[in-house]
């Protein structure tokens, strides 16, 4: 079993920086969400050092925004890579996951700016993603804020 990753300081810096062009930061920053996203996804049923190790392209990435770098014993990560709690992570990877495929839709979209658009003119995909987005925030809200409502926990069908 891998020890957990020890927290990075929060960079001061976080930006890509590459010269006068914004449509290559743009274009670094979808390759940079899909590099988190994945990494989330994985880490949330294998441990984030484990996930790290396994893929050196990826992580890569992740370093050169300064979320992850090498320490001397292991991988450190910056506060915001770490998923401590499964409930909530699931839930915040399935919506970052399910933004992508909205980007994605709206990028391929013949129909922007008329009326098919809006829910009605996104793809099979992106929906199922929303629909998983908002089923795990269902959970991880039944599960840490429900029982800490008065009179809820008693009130709440047992699974």
């Amino acid at each position: 079993m891998s020890a957990p990753p020890e927290p990075a300081a929060p960079s001061t810096s976080l930006t890509l920086s590459l010269g006068d062009n914004p449509v290559a930061v743009l274009e670094a920053a979808v390759w940079a969400m899909a590099a988190l996203v994945s990494t989330q996804r994985q880490a949330l049923s294998a441990p984030l050092t484990d996930v790290l190790a396994c893929d050196p392209q990826r992580t890569a990435v992740l370093e050169s925004l300064g979320l992850v770098h090498r320490g001397p014993d292991g991988f450190v990560v910056h506060p915001s890579l770490d998923q401590a709690d499964p409930a909530t992570a699931r839930s915040a990877v399935e919506a970052k996951l399910s933004s992508l495929r909205q980007a994605v839709s709206a990028a391929v979209s013949d129909v922007a700016g008329t009326p098919q658009g809006g829910w009605a003119g996104q793809s099979d995909e992106v929906l199922l993603g929303q629909g998983r987005a908002s089923a795990a925030t269902g959970r991880a809200l039944a599960s840490k804020i429900v029982p800490r409502l008065a009179r809820c926990a008693e009130r709440r069908p047992t699974d």
